[in-house]
């Protein structure tokens, strides 16, 4: 019997001592799960503000107190936990409970930025959570690709339009959709609509700018919506885009191969100079390479491959020879004198790289002005010889023959990302050369590599020397003869036979 007993006694410290931690878990978990302001962040219509910095204050008659602090996930939520020296438990007193506000910061130009506000919760329980919900005005919308999947990670930054009398635009703040496409994007209202009664010159005229992360490139504007003029900032702003799809296209190419209508021999054992002042004792050669005109032949090999090409004429087997000589001096001199091709790669290398007040003539968006001038000499089968520019920038140009001549014979280009790539025959290389840069980066500026010693080059221009494609062939029997282009006779027009009229007589 005693030993039962004592099993039973047991049993029951047990029970109760299980009884006792459980209560007191359940009331800690109460009382922890107090001390909380706690609700969503979301647009007008409902989308999340993921991001946003939310601060609890106990807003007093002298300087508000900061309770806590969280910044809003991914749905919207925020979470703030505050201490105890909030509601001290004064009989019948309430003058130390929080009189609780809730404010929304936005980052804005790098600074964190109050765009909303609760209204007051006075003297407000400790022993019961708070939930504030606010609903923020501002832009939003969600961006798709051409395939209609969502475009996550893109960046959208909205901008009020003031490009009168050359103004720049006002920068009013950035987002980066989630996974399903979507952004919102917050801006802050203090200094545009005003709204005096019937007045809009203050509310801002707003368009996005999206841009999509592109390797070494950066971030890269792949599209620009229209201007919404004169938006209240009290109301949401919801634009949608469409973007081209992250793809290249196939390559265009010419017929041009380098093994076959390249030279077999390189271009990096000639130079020529041809005008008086190559010396530097002459007068005026003492001034600099940029008088005496000393080049290698990268013009000569280029131009005289591309007639070779356009006449069907195979040059393998071909080796150098005084005569080869003559004829890519010859033709390295027309590469540069006609078309004035020597001042504009004088004009080209002292183009600045960076941007300035007037962008028209930076490098970067002249050779933007070139890119479809190629493409369209390719897309109709015509290689055209490419100026590409080392050297500066200069005020003096005294690096000019530093620049180099190639012959562009095939491009690829990828929409979504604005790449374009480029096939060249270098006659400094056997093998062919990629060029690489980006249109879209910000206008005025250009980043281009060529691939075989990964260098960086400036800018280029195109040449329309000799540029064309092959001349159409016709066959006669066994032989392969080129068509001669036929000159257009002018079109006699044939007068009226006049009538002869009947000789009187007498």
């Amino acid at each position: 019997m005693k030993d039962r007993y004592i099993l039973r006694n047991n049993a029951l410290c047990k029970s109760g001592l299980i009884l006792f931690l459980l209560i007191a878990t359940l009331g800690a978990n109460s009382v922890w799960a107090k001390h909380i302001v706690k609700g969503t962040i979301t647009s007008m219509a409902g989308q999340p503000a993921t991001g946003y910095l939310v601060k609890a204050w106990d807003v007093d008659t002298g300087d508000d107190d900061l309770m806590g602090q969280a910044y809003t996930d991914s749905k919207g939520q925020y979470n703030i936990k505050y201490g105890d020296k909030w509601d001290t438990r004064v009989a019948g007193s309430t003058s130390f409970r929080p009189d609780i506000r809730v404010i929304v910061y936005a980052k804005i130009g790098g600074k964190w930025v109050q765009v909303k506000q609760s209204g007051e919760y006075k003297n407000w329980k400790m022993a019961n959570d708070l939930t504030v919900n606010l609903k923020l005005p501002g832009i939003q919308g969600t961006i798709r690709e051409s395939n209609g999947q969502p475009a996550r990670g893109i960046l959208v930054r909205a901008w009020d339009e003031d490009d009168i009398l050359g103004g720049k635009h006002d920068f009013l703040n950035e987002a980066y959709t989630d996974s399903q496409g979507r952004y919102f994007i917050m801006y802050e209202g203090k200094h545009w609509d005003p709204a005096p009664h019937g007045n809009t010159v203050w509310r801002p005229d707003i368009f996005i700018k999206v841009l999509r992360k592109v390797g070494r490139y950066g971030w890269v504007r792949i599209h620009q919506s229209k201007t919404y003029s004169n938006w209240p900032h009290r109301d949401t702003l919801t634009i949608n885009a469409s973007i081209p799809e992250n793809k290249w296209s196939s390559w265009k190419r010419t017929a041009f191969n380098r093994q076959q209508h390249g030279w077999s021999f390189l271009n990096d054992k000639f130079k020529v100079c041809w005008a008086p002042t190559c010396r530097e004792e002459h007068l005026v050669g003492k001034f600099g390479k940029a008088t005496r005109f000393d080049w290698a032949l990268c013009g000569g090999f280029s131009l005289t491959a591309l007639r070779r090409f356009r006449n069907h004429q195979d040059i393998r087997g071909i080796n150098f020879s005084p005569k080869i000589k003559e004829e890519l001096v010859a033709a390295q001199i027309q590469t540069l004198l006609d078309g004035g091709n020597w001042s504009r790669f004088v004009k080209w290398t002292m183009k600045p790289d960076q941007p300035h007040t007037v962008a028209l003539h930076t490098i970067g968006h002249s050779t933007k002005e070139e890119w479809p001038k190629l493409m369209n000499a390719i897309n109709r089968g015509a290689p055209i010889i490419m100026g590409m520019i080392f050297a500066g920038p200069s005020n003096v140009a005294d690096e000019v023959s530093s620049n180099h001549q190639v012959l562009a014979t095939g491009y690829r280009y990828n929409n979504g990302t604005k790449e374009v790539e480029i096939e060249v025959y270098d006659p400094n290389y056997y093998q062919t050369c990629l060029i690489s840069m980006n249109i879209g980066i910000p206008r005025n500026e250009i980043m281009a590599w060529e691939s075989i010693r990964n260098k960086k080059f400036r800018g280029f221009f195109v040449s329309s020397i000799g540029s064309g494609p092959p001349a159409v062939k016709i066959e006669t029997g066994t032989n392969v003869k080129q068509m001669p282009v036929q000159k257009r006779l002018p079109v006699r027009r044939r007068l009226p036979v006049q009538k002869r009229l009947p000789v009187k007589t007498k």
